[in-house]
């Protein structure tokens, strides 16, 4: 199904044949907020909430994967592992974090963009102190699989949030404004690391996000849900029904309808949305290999092999360094 704004010019794409409202709209039509997104291509505070929401989201994101970066080296020492040990451990967090890509989006075509958003964010950050209580390294590496699961879906859930909100003429504009806010938050996961894991650890240090969990009840408190996923339902419903009871549908409706059932992964391939399927792929390719190449190397000659052989007492603190960023980059690429 292809993503469609619920601005006015969208509107007519996802409602029913006639121009009646569905019983799901009516009922979210009570809010305000719903209201102010869903018939009119006029920015209203509520807008400006929803790309908020998602501007912190991505920053929390940021924040989480850049914290576990610099600590690494923390956790490296308390656990007495090899690099390569920490290295496999974060990689297979990284594959169970894919799940999550398909998964999120594959549950809000059920239940919904904003309530699972707001899940999605509590969820993520009432793991982080799960993570920074793990008694061993198998118990951490858990808990940071669960934790990539979890922030995989934050950033397809709030992104869709605001393109089915925010007018077609601005969407992309803002979407790449919002994503942009990873780098406050990696930027803020420094001044963590910096202040308080140096002072009192890592555990505290991981523990610190946990606050994210108040930006669920912003979203749940100010965003609505979104107004094409409504109609979306609505058109479903209407449609099953009455073929179910041997009544006819245009061919239009059939062929939506045929496409709302089938599996989610195959919709991206279909023609209508193919070229921006591909375009995307290209972008994320791209982006995975200067992430995975493009890596902070030691050119210091005195780095460990493994944590068990100590650096020398002139370098240690460039050898803790190269460390961080090794183990960081090889669990990344």
């Amino acid at each position: 199904m292809s993503s469609i704004t619920a601005d006015g010019r969208a509107a007519p794409m996802v409602n029913d044949a006639d121009s009646d409202v569905g019983p799901l709209e009516q009922k979210h039509l009570q809010y305000a907020n719903y209201r102010a997104v869903a018939g009119s291509t006029e920015l209203t505070k509520t807008h400006w909430h929803i790309a908020t929401a998602n501007a912190l989201g991505w920053g929390f994101d940021g924040m989480d994967g850049v914290i576990f970066a610099l600590i690494s080296p923390m956790v490296i020492k308390e656990f007495q592992l090899t690099l390569p040990e920490y290295r496999s451990g974060m990689q297979i967090a990284l594959f169970v974090g894919i799940a999550g890509l398909y998964f999120w989006p594959w549950l809000a075509d059920r239940y919904g963009r904003r309530t699972l958003l707001a899940v999605n964010i509590a969820l993520f950050s009432l793991l982080m102190p799960v993570a920074a209580l793990s008694p061993t390294f198998a118990v951490f590496v858990i808990a940071r699989s669960l934790l990539f699961f979890a922030l995989n879906g934050e950033w397809s859930l709030g992104s869709m949030l605001v393109a089915e909100t925010w007018p077609a003429r601005l969407r992309g504009r803002v979407i790449s404004i919002t994503r942009s806010a990873w780098c406050l938050g990696a930027t803020l996961a420094g001044a963590i690391s910096g202040l308080v894991a140096a002072n009192f650890g890592w555990r505290i240090a991981v523990m610190v996000p946990g606050v994210i969990a108040l930006l669920a009840i912003y979203i749940r408190s100010t965003c609505p849900e979104s107004p094409y996923w409504v109609r979306s339902q609505d058109r479903k419903r209407r449609i099953s029904e009455t073929l179910a009871r041997g009544g006819t549908v245009s061919d239009d409706d059939r062929n939506w309808f045929t496409k709302a059932k089938s599996v989610g992964i195959s919709q991206v391939f279909m023609p209508d949305v193919l070229p921006s399927t591909l375009v995307a792929l290209f972008v994320a390719c791209a982006s995975t290999c200067i992430y995975g190449t493009v890596a902070p190397g030691c050119r210091c000659t005195c780095r460990p092999r493994s944590v068990g052989r100590p650096p020398s007492t002139a370098c240690s603190t460039c050898s803790t360094a190269c460390a961080a960023s090794s183990a960081s980059a090889w669990s990344a690429g």
